[in-house]
């Protein structure tokens, strides 16, 4: 009985570390736009870092401060569950001026109304390839008990412990879906799989399925395909922010809202942003106004590995700004402007965007070069 509740502790253990992966490959399949508007656990960000306005920012969500204190919430059950502090982010944000003196101080919230992203993972339930991979999981649990048990009964085997635990890494590498099965080095991988054949032929899938590698092969194209429906789901926000200057006085607020959709093919995203902004005009009489900036843009994806993880993103913007009242009299009450936002990951959580500004009435280019860094929770 003892060999019996090992062999299903081992593969129930392995069953909740795949849920934490499930999580994880949701995370890895976000681009650096999308984290920049919502991130789900902590971002810093340098913001015009070669420029005379800097800033230095942070950005986090409820759900990464409660999950540091339950690491179980990183499960897809909890995660799923935890839908408004997962949506829920706040933000922080020094301003500096170009000598690196301090300007001002932001704070603000920002909170999804549709997050289809991270809503994808309870929609997993209930697919083919869920049904498919608890097939597997489950001839797997079968053929992995009847070897257990000869291993047990095998008196010529000195070290079962070992044993059972190259058993078990066996099972664990051909559920992982970036293993490479035809070198595996484990000898009971190649057993595994042939003794679960004779079980995936009475299944009865199809021509294409008769054996481990057909389900295995299948079991991938249904992933790929999860995977680029993952990256085509959308995502509203809104945010309001309020802006203090370096004696502490208030001076500016804002509210936007921002949707992002991606496409199903996983390259690219649609970006519409709007921003309604009240100001101190700082000029002797200090007059306040308000300003409208909105932006069309399109995000392209490129370099996805193992991970889902892009490795360039190329957003090509038109960006309008209108004021309303109060205007300078150094500045124009409207601008027109045509943006590309270059962002190149360096590694896995550290971003850098050059945001590049093209002004269409003054024929004049601008430059913005800044610095992500996305701290993740696994």
């Amino acid at each position: 009985m003892k060999k019996y509740t090992t062999t299903i502790v081992c593969l129930l253990t392995y069953i909740l570390n795949a849920q934490v992966n499930l999580v994880e490959v949701n995370e890895n399949s976000k681009s650096g736009n999308y984290k920049d508007i919502l991130t789900s656990f902590y971002q810093l960000a340098v913001k015009d870092f070669s420029g005379e306005e800097k800033s230095i920012g942070f950005n986090s969500t409820l759900f990464a401060l409660k999950s540091k204190a339950n690491p179980n919430l990183l499960k897809d059950v909890n995660y799923i569950e935890a839908t408004f502090s997962r949506n829920f982010q706040f933000n922080f944000k020094i301003d500096l001026n170009k000598d690196l003196k301090y300007t001002g101080f932001t704070g603000g919230i920002s909170y999804a109304l549709i997050n289809n992203r991270n809503e994808t993972l309870a929609n997993f339930r209930g697919t083919p390839l869920e049904a498919k991979y608890n097939d597997l999981s489950e001839f797997l649990g079968t053929v992995q008990a009847t070897i257990g048990n000869q291993i047990a009964l095998d008196a010529t085997i000195s070290d079962k412990k070992k044993e059972f635990e190259l058993l078990q890494n066996a099972v664990d590498e051909i559920l992982d879906y970036k293993s490479d099965l035809t070198s595996s080095k484990n000898p009971y991988v190649n057993k595994i799989l042939k003794a679960i054949d004779p079980q995936i032929a009475s299944k009865g899938y199809g021509e294409t399925i008769t054996n481990s590698s057909g389900l295995m092969a299948h079991l991938n194209e249904l992933t790929q395909a999860y995977y680029k429906e993952l990256q085509s789901k959308g995502l509203l926000t809104i945010a309001t922010d309020g802006t203090s200057n370096e004696s502490g006085k208030f001076n500016k607020a804002s509210f936007s809202i921002t949707y992002l959709k991606g496409n199903k093919e996983a390259w690219n995203e649609i970006d519409l942003r709007a921003k309604l902004i009240y100001a101190d005009t700082l000029v002797t009489d200090h007059l306040p106004r308000t300003e409208l900036n909105t932006k069309i843009g399109s995000n392209f994806k490129f370099g996805n590995d193992y991970k889902k993880q892009s490795y360039l993103e190329i957003k090509a913007v038109a960006e309008y700004n209108k004021i309303f009242n109060n205007v300078l009299s150094d500045e124009d009450d409207e601008v027109i402007t045509a943006n590309a936002e270059i962002r190149l990951r360096i590694a896995d959580d550290l971003w850098i965007p050059l945001v590049i500004k093209y002004d269409i009435e003054k024929a004049n280019f601008l430059g913005f070069l800044n610095v992500t860094y996305n701290f993740e929770g696994f």
